[in-house]
């Protein structure tokens, strides 16, 4: 998905996902498929285990720059 097809309020709402939650490499007018996941789940009240996305993020992270990887964050 990309943030230019969305209203205002939706591109700004990705954007901040996108800055706070993000290991974005690429343009940041790409949205991530995970990224995408967690902002249906806040749009529209479903249930999301956020504390599990952050965390596997967070492993991943790791993973990276044990691996000397630039994907780190």
């Amino acid at each position: 998905m990309f943030k230019p097809n969305f209203p205002a309020p939706m591109k700004f709402f990705f954007h901040t996902l996108l800055t706070c939650l993000s290991t974005k490499t690429t343009a940041f007018n790409e949205i991530p498929l995970n990224i995408q996941y967690l902002g249906y789940a806040i749009l529209t009240n479903y249930d999301f285990n956020y504390s599990q996305a952050l965390f596997s993020d967070l492993v991943s992270n790791v993973k990276n720059i044990q691996k000397g990887k630039k994907a780190a964050f």
